[in-house]
């Protein structure tokens, strides 16, 4: 009976959390999710990490770990209820806290499962509590990056923000965008708001949309540097975006986000072409 009752209650919890923002797993937060007292099990996490590359030989775990407690395991879940905002979903006896799926496959996930003592009262059974954050390469048509530094340098100018060229961004971009589009992606560690005052300095009002996925902040902004830049001139026009911890995700669902960095895009098109989508 206390079991029915703890589950029914997490069911309630869980409808009245789901109306608030929920926490996103990631590897900044990770610990926040570690249960109170609970105490890491090696053989077991050797044993999960086997387990997890069996069924995604692809992935690189960024964090994963498996804890026991022996608080009973009912107070467990009702604990990750609480704390995630998401709803479980009970496989057999382990209930898991789902964050992201992979053709219909949980990757990043908290799952509570209790360990059976004999002749004891399944009430009061211990937890096992097993976190797990993955991530998978992108991937990206095979088409070569325009010269960065030769091609665009001069042409952006002023406009030009010292970061790092990530070729392999630039690829994944164009291979979303099409042909007509000529791309170079910067990335750098500066803060977003030192990032918006270099190109509120040298193009003027930009407008910044302020977004949120949990309690990661992800404002951007886009802006058209062609009369700026005279570019139309050359044929060109040219369309700047700067994102905020951006999440990039390819045509085969892989994700990869960039946390505490800011993308941006250098994109060129062709001056009759039609504007970005």
């Amino acid at each position: 009976m206390f079991r029915v009752i703890i589950i029914i209650c997490c069911f309630v919890l869980t409808q009245w959390m789901s109306s608030f923002a929920q926490i996103v797993l990631s590897p900044e937060n990770f610990s926040q999710f570690l249960y109170p007292g609970a105490k890491p099990d090696p053989v077991a996490i050797k044993s999960l990490d086997q387990k997890i590359l069996t069924t995604f030989p692809n992935a690189k775990p960024l964090k994963l770990t498996s804890l026991v407690t022996d608080v009973a395991w009912q107070k467990v879940v009702a604990y990750y209820t609480i704390l995630t905002g998401i709803p479980f979903r009970q496989v057999g006896s382990h209930f898991l806290f789902t964050f992201t799926h992979r053709n219909g496959v949980p990757v990043d996930y908290i799952e509570v499962c209790p360990i059976e003592i004999l002749r004891s009262s399944t009430d009061f059974w211990p937890a096992r509590i097993n976190l797990v954050l993955l991530s998978f390469p992108l991937q990206s048509v095979a088409i070569s990056p325009q010269p960065a530094s030769t091609t665009f340098h001069p042409l952006i100018g002023r406009l030009w923000y010292p970061g790092t060229v990530r070729d392999d961004l630039a690829t994944l971009k164009m291979d979303e965008l099409g042909n007509d589009a000529q791309v170079v992606v910067m990335v750098t560690d500066d803060a977003f708001e030192k990032v918006y005052a270099f190109f509120r300095k040298n193009y003027g009002r930009i407008y910044i949309v302020n977004g949120r996925r949990g309690d990661v902040m992800e404002r951007d902004f886009e802006f058209d540097a062609s009369n700026a830049l005279a570019t139309r001139k050359q044929g060109k026009e040219l369309h700047i975006r700067v994102d905020e911890n951006p999440l990039l995700v390819d045509r085969e669902g892989n994700s990869e986000r960039l946390q505490g960095k800011c993308l941006i895009q250098y994109i060129l098109w062709p001056a009759d072409a039609k504007a970005l989508p």
